[in-house]
This record gives structure tokens, C-alpha cells and sequence, in this order.
């Protein structure tokens, strides 16, 4: 793992305190799984005619598009959806449940 990969991997995106059980999900992994969601309602959900509006936003700038390049677009969409859970301002919010001992480690983490 490379030091960017190592960086990304201290980020979390939600974290939790479920009766002193300390959680948190990472940043990566959460935009990783938004971005399986999306592709499946990209193929399985939207309808031709949300997909039109989505080609149609970048059929100026690129010219011919096709149903592959609208779903890439989708799930890049997707997966920088919370890209601003990568802030310092985001990383070192209390959590809701006041879990000093979780706010502590997690930046800890990142330190």
C-alpha cells in the first residue's frame, strides 16, 4: 500500500458508538459501495428517459455518447458524492453520540 493509499484509508465517512462498541466505516468504502449501488440502479431502475438526461448533460462536450459512458458517468457521480468528508473541517466534527473516546482515536488515526 502506497502512502496516498495509506492516507485515504484513515479517513472515515460514519462512525458509531453501540454500547461502547467503537465503529467507523472508512471514506474509501463507503464510496466504493455507492458506487455498486448506483450501477445497479443505473441498469436495473432508471428509466431510458433518465438516462437521456443524464447522456445529454455531456453530449456537447464529447460528441457521440453511448449507454457505457453514462453509467461511467453515473457512478463517478456516485462515488464523489461525499468527497467533502475528506476535509479537515468533516474528520474532526464530534460524532452525535458524544464519543469522546472514538473522536479521539479516529484522529489519532489520521495524526
Amino acid at each position: 500500500m502506497d502512502r496516498i493509499d495509506q492516507a485515504l484509508a484513515t479517513l472515515w465517512a460514519k462512525k458509531n458508538d453501540r454500547d461502547g462498541r467503537l465503529t467507523w466505516l472508512p471514506l474509501t468504502t463507503h464510496l466504493e459501495d455507492t458506487k455498486g449501488v448506483i450501477t445497479c440502479l443505473y441498469q436495473h431502475w432508471m428509466s431510458d428517459g433518465q438516462k437521456e438526461i443524464l447522456l445529454h448533460t455531456i453530449k456537447p462536450a464529447v460528441g457521440t455518447v453511448d449507454e457505457a459512458l453514462g453509467r461511467r458517468l453515473a457512478q463517478f457521480l456516485a462515488s464523489v458524492h461525499d468527497i467533502g468528508k475528506a476535509t479537515p473541517v468533516f474528520q474532526t466534527q464530534k460524532g452525535f453520540q458524544h464519543a469522546a473516546d472514538l473522536d479521539d482515536a479516529l484522529v489519532e488515526h489520521l495524526e
